[in-house]
C-alpha cells in the first residue's frame, strides 16, 4: 500500500519531539510493509511565518501526490492540514482520511469550511473514546470516527533500574494548558523532602521559575530544560511517580511513557488522560487541584519502587504497544481503500 502522510507537525532540528507521535507512526507502518512518503511541517513557529508554512506544505504536498500517487492520504491535524490532504488527495484520486489530535477539535460548531473538509474525509480517526465523542458533537453523530490511539515503542521505553524514592517528575512544554504550575503548587503542600524534577521548555518557564521561588520551594525544583525523546526513558526511570496536570488533552503520550517504564501516574481527569492508569498503577485527580495531586502523588510516593505497580503499570502501558496500535491502523486504511474503489467501479 502506498500512502502519503501529511502532517503540521513533524520533529526537525529546530525541536526533535516535535509531532514525534506522527513519526513514530510512520516508522511503524513501514516496518509493517507500507510504502509510505511524508510531507511535513518541522518548525514550530507561529505567527506570520506560519503562513508561509502551509504554503510550502500545500505545494509539497500536491506535488508529493502528483508523483507518488498515493492510495490514500492520511492528515494529521483537522484543520488547516485537512484541507492540504484534501486537495493532494484530490491530485492522486485516492481518498482521504483525517487524523484529529484533540487540540484541532473545535468545542463548538466547526466553521464551514471545516465541515466540508470533515464531510468529505472517508474517515476521522482519533487518539480516545473522549476525542470521538467530541468530534460527533462538532460535526454532527453521523460522522464516521473511530479511536485509533498513537502507540509507545516499548522496546525503548522501558523500565531502567529503581526511582528515587523522593522524586516527582513533569514532563512536557511549559505551555499554560501542561499544568506545571499546578505540579509546582502541589510541590509546595508536599513534605519538604519531595523534588519535583521538570523536564521541558517554552514560554512558560521563566514565569514558572518565578512562582517556584514564591512559593518558597525553588531549591526543590530540578529544571531539567528540553531533551531528546531518547533520553526520557531514562528520566523516567528516576522518578518515582510521574505527575501529568494537564488542564486539557486528548490523550497524554507521556503518561503511557511513564507506564511503560513502570511508573505509576497522577493524572487530571481531563479527556482521554483520565482513562489511562489503572487503580494499581495511578490515578486521576480534579484538573486544577494542587492539593489533590499532592496527596495522590504522595500516596504512590509512600510505595516506590513497588514491583507490583512496576509490573500493572508495563501491563496497562502494553495495551498502547507501537506496532500493534499502528498494524490496526494500517489495516483500517486498507479497508477504507478497498471500499471506495468497490463503490467507484
Amino acid at each position: 500500500m502506498r500512502l502519503l502522510v501529511v502532517s503540521n507537525m513533524y520533529p526537525g532540528p529546530r525541536k526533535p519531539n516535535f509531532g514525534v507521535f506522527v513519526s513514530d507512526r510512520v516508522g511503524a507502518y513501514r516496518r509493517l510493509g507500507a510504502d509510505v512518503a511524508v510531507v511535513a511541517n518541522s518548525d514550530p513557529r507561529t505567527g506570520p511565518w506560519a503562513i508561509l508554512k502551509y504554503l510550502s506544505l500545500s505545494l509539497r504536498a500536491v506535488w508529493r501526490a502528483w508523483r507518488f500517487r498515493p492510495h490514500l492520504v492520511e492528515g494529521h491535524y483537522l484543520w488547516p492540514t485537512g484541507a492540504v490532504a484534501a486537495v493532494a488527495a484530490a491530485v492522486a484520486r485516492a481518498p482521504y482520511v483525517l487524523y484529529a489530535h484533540g487540540s484541532d477539535v473545535p468545542d463548538g460548531s466547526a466553521p464551514s469550511p471545516v465541515r466540508r473538509v470533515v464531510g468529505r474525509a472517508a474517515e476521522i480517526h482519533t487518539n480516545s473514546a473522549d476525542t470521538a465523542a467530541r468530534i460527533r458533537r462538532a460535526f454532527g453523530e453521523d460522522t464516521a470516527v473511530r479511536v485509533l490511539p498513537p502507540g509507545v515503542d516499548l522496546t525503548v521505553f522501558e523500565p531502567r533500574g529503581e526511582p528515587d524514592p523522593r522524586l516527582v517528575g513533569f514532563v512536557g512544554d511549559l505551555v499554560a494548558h501542561k499544568g506545571a504550575d499546578v505540579a509546582l503548587r502541589a510541590l509546595a503542600d508536599m513534605s519538604e523532602t519531595v523534588r519535583l524534577l521538570v523536564v521541558g521548555d517554552g514560554p512558560e518557564r521563566a514565569s514558572l521559575e518565578g512562582l517556584a521561588g514564591e512559593l518558597g520551594v525553588a531549591d526543590r525544583v530540578v529544571w531539567r530544560g528540553a531533551v531528546e525523546h531518547a533520553e526520557l526513558p531514562g528520566l523516567f526511570s528516576q522518578m518515582a511517580v510521574v505527575v501529568v496536570p494537564s488542564r486539557r488533552d486528548a490523550l497524554g503520550l507521556v503518561a503511557v511513557e511513564a507506564l511503560a517504564c513502570g511508573r505509576p501516574v497522577v493524572v487530571s481527569a481531563v479527556g482521554g488522560l483520565a482513562s489511562l492508569p489503572s487503580p494499581d498503577c495511578g490515578e486521576s485527580v480534579p484538573a486544577g487541584d494542587p492539593a489533590a495531586l499532592a496527596e495522590a502523588a504522595e500516596r504512590w510516593l509512600a510505595r516506590a519502587g513497588d514491583p507490583e505497580i512496576a509490573r500493572a503499570a508495563r501491563r496497562r502501558a502494553e495495551t498502547f504497544a507501537l506496532d500493534d496500535t499502528a498494524a490496526r491502523a494500517l489495516t483500517r486504511l486498507e479497508e477504507v481503500v478497498k471500499v471506495v474503489r468497490r463503490t467507484s467501479s
